[in-house]
């Protein structure tokens, strides 16, 4: 089944440098996930800062439980 997950920074919550700091491990997440064939497109927003991303998975559960799986 596929989802769709709009993704957006929390800037109210997080400063500049605090996002930084998980960018990479962010990004390295994404590829692992995009391998395995669960992200199957990540686009980037154009509204604020974020992704769009469509995933592949059983069901809602499943997918929220992956994309709690990105730091």
């Amino acid at each position: 089944m596929k989802f769709l997950a709009l993704i957006r920074r929390r800037t109210e919550e997080f400063s500049d440098e605090q996002v930084a700091r998980v960018l990479e491990p962010e990004a390295e997440r994404v590829r692992e996930l995009y391998t395995q064939g669960v992200f199957r497109n990540v686009f980037s927003r154009g509204d604020e800062k974020g992704a769009v991303v469509e995933l592949e998975c059983g069901d809602l559960d499943e997918a929220k439980k992956v994309l709690d799986t990105l730091p």
